[in-house]
């Protein structure tokens, strides 16, 4: 996923290129340049729920008491 954000901003950087150099009518601007950054959006989402549940599965991998009592509350509420 990190070489996705390489690949996106280089995209990015030939789309804001294209829509300054070519004339183009203002809502096909909109969408060459709004496609490139709602991959960029959905892309750290993703990212972001992935370092979310790696860090929830850390925190559930831990075998003391008062974080297996936090747990067992979590899942009761």
């Amino acid at each position: 996923m990190q070489a996705f954000r390489h690949v996106l901003v280089v995209i990015l950087v030939a789309a804001v290129a294209y829509v300054y150099f070519v004339d183009l009518p203002l809502g096909a601007k909109f969408v060459i340049l709004a496609w490139p950054v709602s991959s960029v959006a959905i892309n750290e989402r993703q990212l972001h729920k992935q370092r979310a549940a790696a860090a929830e599965q850390a925190a559930r991998a831990t075998r003391s008491l008062p974080d297996q009592v936090l747990h067992a509350y979590r899942e009761r509420t």
